[in-house]
């Protein structure tokens, strides 16, 4: 019995084509040095997204305003009055023993002072890398905890030396000035902390250089009234006064720098 022709219809043309087509892209895949499709498969560790929010930031710079907008508001005649002292009028008692009465707004300028520069320490420690983005509330801790025990020991230990030397008006007089000039750092702060909390690494670089030169242009200014304080209640020289600045203003700063770069350097 002879055998019958197989008769395909349309579809298993279309099949068997199909089949031919799909072997020869798989083979010329396979081949190909570009795409190792025979290769061991790589699995990539799944790390799940951080979503960054600078609401916290945002928050902190509102309240940080609000706090200043308040001082500002609650004593017109304070600022006035530093406003005066800074444009040249540091050597009058009278306008010196106004500010000094006022205790109230000193005390609150000076607590902007050492909440801002905190943050700012902590912004710039995380712009050098020298902690973790998740440590950056422990780090403003630490500056906080450097900034007022700095603070404090330096206005005790000029007080003491006032009392025991018996130039307190001398020494009086050196702490007006530094505290004044710590009060205009606090609110210059105010716009640089805004900067660095909302711009990227480039923004933030520039504005860390030109705060660092700021702070160079308000020492120097600081110096300057200090010994212009200082010279008209003591006999005192430039070379007396700088070796003060060494020994008792710039050894401590450098000093905890030194341990805190140590300790985070171990952790």
């Amino acid at each position: 019995m002879a055998s019958q022709p197989v008769i395909l219809n349309q579809d298993s043309i279309k099949v068997n084509q199909a089949k031919r087509n799909i072997s020869f892209f798989r083979d010329f895949i396979s081949r190909h040095e570009y795409l190792p499709v025979t290769a061991d498969a790589e699995v990539y560790p799944m790390i799940p997204a951080k979503k960054e929010s600078d609401d916290v930031f945002f928050y902190v710079m509102i309240g940080l305003l609000v706090y200043f907008g308040t001082i500002r508001m609650a004593w017109p005649r304070y600022m006035e009055n530093m406003a005066k002292v800074l444009r040249g009028s540091v050597r009058n008692q009278q306008l010196r023993d106004q500010m000094q009465q006022n205790s109230q707004p000193a005390m609150l300028l000076n607590i902007l002072y050492v909440v801002n520069m905190s943050v700012f320490l902590a912004f710039v420690g995380r712009y050098f890398d020298m902690f973790a983005e998740e440590e950056f509330v422990e780090g403003v801790l630490y500056a906080f905890a450097v900034v007022s025990g700095l603070f404090l020991l330096q206005i005790i230990f000029l007080s003491f030396t006032g009392w025991l030397f018996n130039i307190s008006s001398a020494t009086n007089g050196y702490i007006f000035a530094v505290s004044l000039i710590r009060k205009l750092t606090g609110i210059i702060l105010l716009p640089v902390l805004m900067i660095l909390a909302f711009s990227g690494d480039v923004v933030t670089g520039i504005a860390v250089k030109v705060t660092g030169i700021i702070f160079c242009l308000l020492i120097f200014y600081r110096l300057l009234i200090s010994y212009r304080i200082i010279r008209s209640q003591i006999k005192i020289t430039w070379l007396h006064f700088f070796l003060y600045l060494c020994a008792f203003e710039v050894a401590p700063v450098l000093l905890v720098f030194k341990v805190l770069l140590n300790l985070m350097e171990t952790n």
